[in-house]
């Protein structure tokens, strides 16, 4: 016997004793898939059930869990650049990101980029 637990506003909790009732169901649309869903997320949980107890009271059980997944090596905190806000990445980042920055202004100063902030200006206004 299999039980489909549901609302009274979606039709109540429905019980079926064989697979095609189950299967007509669903085509006629009695039978939403979230509650199929609902059922085998249940059926799941319960065959998994006594696996996930024997391993959370099994010492060696935990032993090679931890063996086999170690906890994450504690990472450095680097300094932010606050002059920027930009976070390094790598160890040559920061001065990377300085170098681009006085790049992007030199440009700027010598004419080879174009400033787009007038161009803005002139589409908002």
């Amino acid at each position: 016997m299999v039980s489909f637990v549901r609302k009274e506003e979606y039709g109540g909790t429905v019980h079926f004793s064989a697979y095609q009732p189950i299967e007509d169901a669903y085509a006629k649309e009695e039978l939403h898939p979230g509650d199929i869903k609902a059922f085998i997320t249940e059926a799941i949980n319960l065959l998994l059930a006594p696996i996930q107890e024997e391993f959370r009271t099994n010492e060696a059980f935990q032993a090679a869990d931890k063996a086999a997944y170690p906890p994450p090596p504690e990472l450095e905190k680097k300094k932010v650049s606050k002059k920027h806000n930009i976070k390094p990445t790598a160890p040559n980042a920061e001065a990377e990101v300085e170098a681009a920055v006085e790049n992007q202004a030199s440009e700027q100063q010598e004419g080879t980029q174009i400033d787009m902030f007038p161009l803005k200006l002139a589409l908002d206004a």
